[in-house]
C-alpha cells in the first residue's frame, strides 16, 4: 500500500505542518501498607529473598527551563523467587517464556521481551523478538496470556528468509473488540497487523512511502474505531534513521486503510515520541526537534491537533539530554511524560526523569531520580489517588551494572512514596 507524497508544509507558530535472555514477566500486587519507602542503599536484603535496598534519590527540578508464519510453540514455566521491589510488595506470579528452536550463544530458546499491554479479559498481550540463527535474524513474536500467565495463543512474524532479515513489531495496544493491534516496520516500510481476540489475523497492511525512509513510533486505536499511526519520515539515511526527518501521522479507518496523512516539521529534524487521543477527539503529540546531523539544540515539542490533524496549539520546552519513553494523559486534562535525562558529569549514565504538564501545556513540575548508575522510566500510569506508578529499569543494584526491573510509586507532585 503506497502513501501519497508528504503534504505541503504551511506556516505554524514556530513550527510547520508537513533485556534479558528469556522473556521474563513478574506480576506484583502491593500489600495494604502506607507510605512505603525505599530503604537505605547499604542495607542487606530482607528475609525471604526480597531485595529492598534504596537506590533512587530525587534531585532538584531540572529546570523548566508481513506474511504470518505457521505459529511456533512457546514454552512457559514458573520462575524462581524474584529479588526486587519495595517493602510491602507481594509476588502474584512470575513466568518465563521461551521458543523451542530459537538460539542464543548457549543454544537456549529465547524470546527477548519488548512490550506488554493489558487485555480486556484481564490477561496480557506480550510482544517480544526472537531469533532462530546466529548471526541473529530477529522475528517478532506476539503472545496472549491469561490472568494466570498461561499462554492462550502466539504468532511469529519474519520479513524474509535467511540471515540479515529483520522485522520489528514495535508496539501492541488492545482494541475495543478484545483483540490487539500491532505496528512496526520492515525494510519495505511501515506495517500494521490487527488480531482478533483468538489470535486470528483480521487484516494486515504495509505502508510504502516512495522515496522516503520511515521509522515507526506507535499505533493506537482511536475513538471512531479507526487507528492513528505515528512515525518519523525523511530521506533515507545511514543506520536506518531518516535524514531531515519530520513527524508523520497516518489516520487509518477500521480496516487499516489510510484516511489522511500529514507531516509536521520545519528547518530542524523532528521525530515523535508518543501521542494520545484527547477528550474532544483530537490528538496530543509529543516529539523532539534537533539540529540536522546532531543531537544538539534539542527542543521537546508538544502539538495539540484537531481530529483531522490540523495544528491547534504547540509548545516547545528545553529538551537537551532528555529521552521521552512514555506520554500519557492525566485526570486534570494535562499530561505526564517520563523517560531519562543525561546525568550531570557523566558521559554514559542517565537518571530517571518525569515532567507534569497542565491542560494548557505549562510545566507544573520536572524531576529527575538519581541512582548509583543508570536508570530510566519506560512507562507510567496515573493511580486512583492522583499519583503515579512508573516502571523502568535500573543498574544501581549491582556493581557490575546488571539491569533490574524498576517500579516506583510517585505522589501527585512527583515525590517518591
Amino acid at each position: 500500500m503506497s502513501l501519497d507524497a508528504p503534504t505541503k508544509k504551511t506556516p505554524g507558530i514556530g513550527f510547520l505542518v508537513r533485556s534479558s535472555a528469556l522473556f521474563f514477566l513478574l506480576i506484583a500486587g502491593v500489600a495494604a501498607t502506607s507510605n512505603a519507602r525505599f530503604p537505605n542503599p547499604n542495607s542487606k536484603p530482607s528475609p525471604g529473598g526480597v531485595d529492598t535496598r534504596e537506590f533512587l534519590q530525587k534531585r532538584p527540578p531540572a529546570g523548566q527551563k508481513a506474511e504470518p508464519r505457521e505459529k511456533d510453540s512457546a514454552r512457559t514455566r514458573a520462575a524462581g523467587p524474584y529479588r526486587g521491589g519495595v517493602n510491602g510488595s507481594r509476588q502474584t506470579w512470575a513466568r518465563t517464556y521461551s521458543r523451542p528452536g530459537t538460539m542464543d550463544i548457549s543454544n537456549n530458546g529465547v524470546i527477548y521481551g519488548f512490550r506488554m499491554s493489558p487485555a480486556l479479559d484481564g490477561g496480557l498481550f506480550l510482544l517480544g523478538h526472537t531469533s532462530t540463527q546466529i548471526p541473529a535474524s530477529y522475528d517478532s513474536c506476539v503472545m496472549k496470556v491469561n490472568a494466570e500467565g498461561e499462554i492462550e495463543w502466539q504468532r511469529v512474524y519474519r520479513q524474509g528468509k535467511g540471515q540479515g532479515y529483520t522485522q520489528f513489531i514495535r508496539s501492541i495496544h488492545p482494541t475495543s473488540d478484545g483483540g490487539v493491534v500491532a505496528g512496526g516496520e520492515n525494510s519495505s516500510g511501515l506495517l500494521a497487523v490487527k488480531f482478533l481476540s483468538n489470535g486470528d489475523i483480521e487484516w494486515q497492511r504495509q505502508y510504502d512511502h516512495e522515496g522516503k525512509r520511515d521509522y515507526f513510533t506507535d499505533l493506537q486505536q482511536t475513538g471512531d474505531g479507526g487507528y492513528l499511526l505515528a512515525a518519523s519520515s525523511g530521506d533515507p539515511g545511514g543506520g536506518g534513521i531518516p535524514d531531515e526527518s519530520d513527524i508523520l501521522l497516518i489516520k487509518l479507518d477500521s480496516s487499516g486503510n489510510p484516511a489522511w496523512q500529514k507531516t509536521y516539521g520545519g528547518t530542524l529534524d523532528e521525530a515523535p515520541s508518543g501521542f494520545y487521543q484527547t477528550s474532544d477527539g483530537g490528538y496530543a503529540v509529543c516529539g523532539f526537534a534537533f539540529s540536522p546531523g546532531s543531537g544538539s539544540d534539542t527542543s521537546l515539542l508538544l502539538l495539540r491537533l484537531s481530529s483531522s490533524g490540523d495544528i491547534e496549539g504547540q509548545t516547545a520546552y528545553e529538551g537537551s539530554g532528555i529521552s521521552v519513553l512514555s506520554f500519557k494523559p492525566t485526570g486534570d486534562g494535562g499530561s505526564i511524560l517520563v523517560g531519562s535525562a543525561a546525568e550531570t558529569g557523566s558521559l554514559f549514565n542517565g537518571d530517571a526523569w518525569a515532567m507534569k504538564l497542565s491542560a494548557g501545556g505549562a510545566v507544573e513540575w520536572t524531576k529527575t531520580y538519581h541512582g548509583s548508575y543508570d536508570e530510566r522510566f519506560r512507562s507510567i500510569q496515573q493511580t486512583p489517588d492522583g499519583g503515579y506508578i512508573a516502571a523502568g529499569e535500573t543498574n544501581s543494584f549491582s556493581p557490575f551494572n546488571y539491569g533490574r526491573a524498576l517500579l516506583a510509586k510517585l505522589t501527585p507532585d512527583g515525590e517518591i512514596e
